[in-house]
């Protein structure tokens, strides 16, 4: 897109003035699924990269780090890094001269508008993947006995309400729930995986017609593809006690969220 300065600057004023427009040429996105992709993506960057000490169980040191107020802030961040890649290369902008274009406050304020519209529609993905990593902490954890002060600090808290617990009174219950829910994804997963062998053994055989062996290779990828989404399947799909806990989960945050805000 080459552009005379004048007609650069008249495009990006009715870039930063046209919301659908911002979004199709800055962040790509033209429908409802795109944007969710969007958050989906931003919710597993944030939780296991970037706010990972403040919003990642498994990385986390003390409960007290806990806080979903950097996340608003780290998505404002990338949104400005897509304005700036789309300024120096498709407008052919100094970097300087992209930055400034920012700091006008009407088009802070869009980016902002965008960014609230988003993440009201879109927080459960973040509460997921917190949730997600709690369960995945308690996996980890070697023994019953092996609890810590965060794991406790997080059943005991408001994060997961107690009514919604079910038969899980306390850390060991709750250990070989999820203990159990991840021998069972195991196991259904070997189970496809020794088909996967019987039928890669039989292609093997040498009298065998191409039909039988286009057959074979069709059935040796659907099991390969269940393989791959049971591998990321999460552990509340083989225990309904984790999932009620993760959906309590999920709610607690969205009513810390409506504190917050």
């Amino acid at each position: 897109m080459h552009k005379t300065t004048q007609a650069k600057k008249e495009f990006v004023t009715k870039l930063f003035s046209n919301r659908q427009l911002f979004e199709r040429e800055i962040l790509q996105i033209e429908s409802e699924n795109d944007r969710a992709e969007i958050m989906k993506f931003l919710a597993v960057s944030l939780v296991r990269d970037t706010l990972k000490e403040e919003l990642n169980f498994l990385c986390m040191k003390n409960f007290s780090d806990f806080t979903f107020a950097p996340i608003k802030n780290i998505i404002f961040k990338e949104i400005a890094n897509e304005w700036l890649t789309y300024a120096l290369e498709v407008l052919h902008y100094q970097r300087e001269d992209a930055l400034q274009e920012l700091q006008e406050k009407k088009r802070v304020r869009l980016i902002l508008s965008i960014i609230n519209d988003y993440y009201q529609k879109y927080q459960n993905y973040f509460f997921e993947e917190i949730a997600d990593t709690f369960i995945e902490l308690v996996l980890r954890m070697q023994h019953s006995k092996n609890s810590s002060a965060l794991i406790e600090g997080i059943i005991s808290c408001d994060l997961i309400a107690n009514e919604k617990l079910m038969s899980v009174d306390d850390f060991q219950e709750l250990w070989k729930r999820v203990r159990v829910a991840n021998s069972s994804k195991e196991v259904d997963i070997n189970r496809i995986k020794i088909k996967i062998d019987e039928i890669s053994t039989m292609l093997y055989e040498k009298e065998l017609d191409t039909e039988k062996k286009e057959s074979l290779l069709k059935s040796l990828k659907e099991y390969q593809s269940k393989v791959d989404k049971m591998t990321k399947a999460k552990l509340e799909k083989f225990d309904r006690t984790l999932k009620n806990i993760k959906d309590a989960m999920v709610v607690s945050m969205a009513d810390m969220n409506v504190q917050i805000d």
